[in-house]
């Protein structure tokens, strides 16, 4: 088990380079000067040559990279071009607790949900119960999250006052109100996936319960619950913790929105932020700690499956 984790950790590391290039490539791939930006648009030649040197343009492409991905390594991924000229580490830094705080409840969300769901769905198949959670999934799947959020801060925050609307509490300022703040962005994150989680915990079911180990412990004389919990769920835990796993690599897309809809000040509202400005350097900051945020994710799935999957360990 050790040795094969090692192999994929080893695995990551040419990826982690890759991210790394096309990140850095991503100031030169967009119209327009840094060093203008960096100025000011009524800047001179001269001063726009100088900031031109003082951001290192005048390097070459290859020390240009060489020289960042230093810095990156060292955990500087340089200033914003704003007049603020904050440190984009800092603001990542910031902003990081936010995002993972908003998937966090998202995924506690569609847990919660989806599993029980999937498990009631595959129990009582082709069944009125199984078609009702069906098409509850399938509405959690098809309405878009920043609608949902739209619909229940209509009613939950606006018209009946329960919880706050927008704005986030730091957990280590006062964690009541952390959870309070987090409850609607979580449940508008988490109705998506948990239509993922509902389908797939169903469909692994049904195929675990045809299996002829299941049949063996049903002719045993195990009750139904007792062969499901026992038996199907294990196996069918396999493929529901790889869904759930992309999920999460890909929910800091989806949470864009989300953070906008409830002013949270996490990746997605910096992300916005940092286009509308042209922040070149905050931009590459955001897109970086996604990369990273995806592989990781898929590296601890990996692990995950094979900590549940004996023969992918020998794969």
């Amino acid at each position: 088990m050790a040795v094969v984790v090692l192999r994929r950790l080893v695995s990551v590391v040419p990826l982690f380079a890759v991210v790394s290039v096309v990140v850095f490539l991503m100031v030169h791939m967009v119209p327009g000067d840094p060093a203008v930006l960096v100025a000011g648009d009524f800047a001179s030649p001269e001063q726009i040559a100088a900031a031109r040197e003082m951001l290192g343009l005048n390097d070459p492409l290859w020390l240009q990279y060489w020289n960042w991905l230093l810095a990156a390594l060292q955990g500087d991924l340089g200033a914003s071009f704003l007049p603020s000229s904050q440190s984009v580490t800092e603001a990542l830094a910031a902003r990081v607790p936010v995002t993972a705080s908003l998937i966090g409840g998202g995924i506690v969300v569609a847990l919660v949900l989806g599993l029980p769901a999937g498990i009631v769905s595959a129990r009582f198949r082709d069944t009125w119960i199984d078609r009702a959670t069906l098409l509850t999934a399938t509405i959690g799947y098809v309405v878009p999250g920043f609608v949902f959020a739209i619909i229940v801060v209509s009613v939950v925050s606006i018209r009946l006052g329960l919880l706050p609307a927008t704005g986030y509490v730091s957990p280590a300022v006062d964690p009541v109100a952390w959870m309070r703040h987090l409850i609607l962005p979580s449940l508008a994150v988490g109705i998506g996936i948990f239509a993922f989680v509902a389908n797939q915990c169903r469909a692994s079911l049904i195929e675990a319960l045809g299996q002829p180990y299941v049949r063996t412990a049903t002719a045993k004389g195990l009750l139904p619950q007792q062969v499901l919990i026992k038996h199907a769920l294990r196996n069918a835990a396999v493929p529901v913790v790889t869904s759930v796993g992309l999920q999460i690599a890909f929910a800091i897309g989806g949470s864009v929105l989300i953070e906008v809809v409830f002013g949270l000040p996490g990746l997605g509202s910096l992300a916005v932020s940092a286009i509308q400005q042209r922040d070149f350097p905050m931009i590459q900051g955001v897109v970086l700690v996604s990369c990273i945020w995806v592989v990781v994710v898929n590296l601890l799935v990996d692990i995950v499956h094979m900590a549940l999957d004996p023969k992918v360990r020998t794969a």
